[in-house]
């Protein structure tokens, strides 16, 4: 088996590259190869780390590790803007929590299916 045939097999014969266009078994990149789990490049994204943060964004990363227990990448890379992580914190808990017709298990579902699409970790 080649390992172009593996890597296909692996994320299911199709990606996206980094403007959107789908690419199919045949069409893959040196760097697709390389590098199967991401399938385009991922820029450096600069964050305050969690022996670092002070003030409001110290705040922020102690309800993430009483919350879930660790400090989530999501978290981090809004460090540099404490005020808009408090906000989109709060709109976070405002469509998983708030009121809504959907369930709890149906607004994770749809954040897994939205994820998945996006090839995001979620």
């Amino acid at each position: 088996m080649s390992v172009k045939y593996q890597f296909w097999q692996m994320i299911g014969g199709k990606s996206r590259g980094a403007a959107g266009d789908v690419y199919r078994a045949g069409q893959e990149t040196d760097a697709d190869i390389e590098n199967p789990r991401y399938l385009r490049p991922m820029p450096y994204i600069r964050f305050v780390p969690e022996e670092e943060a002070e003030g409001e964004l110290a705040r922020l990363y102690e309800e993430a590790r009483k919350r879930a227990g660790k400090v989530f990448h999501i978290v981090q890379a809004a460090s540099l803007a404490p005020r808009q992580l408090r906000a989109s914190m709060g709109i976070y808990r405002e469509i998983m929590f708030g009121d809504s017709p959907l369930s709890r298990a149906q607004r994770e579902m749809i954040a897994v299916a939205v994820s998945r699409a996006n090839a995001c970790h979620y």
